[in-house]
């Protein structure tokens, strides 16, 4: 045991959730049914263990949002969904379209500490207090939990469309956690690559061979393993702390690095042999030469490529939202909890990107053109 538990303060009930006009009013009515619950949830158990059963033909489908089931129900992916009651009062606003009933298999909420944590006395001492003088009750009845609220007003149409239009600006803000991720991970990629496009160049085996394998592993592997493995394993393989912040710049650099070294490979490669050979007539070392004759001109013949790689990294930094980092991609799930729906924040979130890849793009044909004119 690892861990403490606090006393419990509140009793969640377990909710079967339905769309409306199906008359389901006890699990025996949930036979051949196809059901959701969230993974690793105790919901996920008490449908195992209350409808799941063997020898039956329910289908169990586990997601990792409760959204996500919800989105699901609506589209008639599954038939119902388990939760806890304190998602009714919400859902009830939100989905006036839903229905539900008590599945009878309940839990104790209870918080979590390490362990032998001095704070978890005072805490139990709180939550004592709390209950004694009806506060848990009191929290229940503001926000609408549990099936007794069940005549609350949902909202009209055009409600639900003004409340979401409040909820745009907080979803545009994560613009800003997205550019730090793309255009810090991309000047660092930039550095790095450059040298490790170089070390693949030059006729020496060793660093040849530490830049192919370095490259061969981060372009075999997928973005999110990667992710995953530095946010969830540098502390417990070195001991050392890192945030999500750092776990997430350290992974696209070192992903982007990766890419950009073949880019410059490839495009110091594409240099035609007789500049080298000129450089070293004029007395040029090879240093000198690749420094003042050929990166320049591979440098010039990257710029497309290099565009393409830090509009991939604006794409790809919406996985720093798997780890809790709150980009634009996040925000707009934060507010596809609130509202139950995806379509609308995932169209803000969609448009958004569209937009700054748009101008990026537009910048970078401009920069072509003037580094042609250049020429």
């Amino acid at each position: 045991k690892e861990v403490d538990f606090s006393i419990p303060y509140f009793r969640s009930e377990t909710v079967v959730v339905f769309r409306s006009g199906r008359s389901y009013s006890a699990k025996d009515d949930l036979h051949h049914l196809n059901i959701g619950a969230q993974l690793g949830s105790t919901h996920q158990i008490a449908a195992e263990k209350n409808i799941v059963t063997e020898g039956s033909f329910n289908k169990l489908r586990l997601y990792n949002k409760v959204t996500e089931m919800i989105q699901d129900l609506l589209n008639e992916n599954i038939d119902v969904l388990v939760i806890s009651e304190e998602e009714v009062g919400n859902i009830k606003k939100n989905l006036p379209e839903l229905d539900y009933f008590l599945l009878g298999s309940g839990e104790d909420l209870a918080m979590i500490f390490r362990k032998d944590d001095p704070l978890k006395d005072k805490v139990n001492k709180a939550l004592e207090e709390i209950i004694a003088e009806g506060g848990v009750q009191r929290l229940k009845e503001k926000w609408g939990m549990g099936p007794q609220e069940k005549k609350e007003v949902s909202l009209s149409s055009f409600e639900k469309l003004k409340d979401f239009a409040t909820r745009i600006p907080y979803i545009a803000m994560g613009l800003g956690v997205t550019f730090q991720y793309a255009f810090i991970s991309m000047f660092l990629g930039l550095f790095l690559g450059t040298i490790l496009g170089i070390l693949k160049v030059l006729p020496y085996n060793l660093p040849r061979k530490f830049a192919a394998i370095y490259t061969s592993f981060f372009r075999g592997t997928p973005l999110l393993v990667q992710l995953g493995l530095i946010y969830y394993g540098v502390r417990p393989l070195l001991g050392i702390d890192i945030n999500a912040f750092t776990a997430g710049i350290l992974t696209f650099t070192l992903n982007s690095t990766a890419y950009i070294s073949e880019i410059m490979r490839s495009s110091l490669e594409s240099i035609d042999l007789g500049q080298w050979e000129a450089a070293k007539a004029l007395g040029m070392s090879r240093f000198q030469a690749l420094r003042w004759v050929i990166f320049p001109q591979a440098f010039h013949r990257s710029l497309p490529s290099l565009v393409n790689e830090i509009i991939d990294l604006l794409k790809e930094s919406a996985l720093v939202s798997t780890i809790g980092e709150t980009d634009l991609l996040r925000r707009g799930y934060i507010v596809a909890s609130e509202k139950y729906t995806y379509i609308g924040p995932l169209l803000v979130v969609a448009f958004c990107y569209y937009v700054v890849v748009m101008i990026l793009s537009k910048m970078a044909k401009m920069l072509e053109k003037k580094m042609a004119y250049t020429d």
